[in-house]
């Protein structure tokens, strides 16, 4: 799924209209000019979304809060058009997952009974 095709407006100012492109870049070349340090090959305005969305739900794991709670507010707050493209991120956590106290995988092997041959 594309970035552009989950949200109702790229990058949404608090106007709800869409900052422009040349803006958006414009201050991602200041960021980096302002850290002192080149901007590295490669590197794209989406990577600093990209990165907030799989904080917020790192911080979220590690406090032991319920992914399902928070997912909806998030997907808001980054201008998301469906709840589908903010849930994508998760799939960038599986070894946290794992481990983390928000998932009760428990009442997931519940939901299935055990299959015998």
């Amino acid at each position: 799924m594309r970035a552009r095709e989950c949200l109702d407006s790229n990058f949404p100012n608090g106007k709800g209209q869409a900052y422009s492109y040349q803006w958006l870049r414009d201050c991602f070349c200041d960021c980096w000019e302002i850290a002192g340090t080149p901007i590295p090959q490669g590197a794209r305005i989406y990577d600093f979304r990209h990165t907030f969305a799989t904080r917020r739900l790192h911080d979220c794991m590690d406090q032991g809060e319920d992914l399902y709670f928070w997912l909806p507010y998030l997907s808001a707050y980054m201008g998301h058009s469906r709840f589908s493209c903010t849930a994508y991120y998760i799939h960038l956590l599986p070894e946290r997952l794992t481990n983390s106290p928000a998932i009760d995988w428990k009442s997931f092997a519940d939901l299935l009974p055990e299959v015998s041959e």
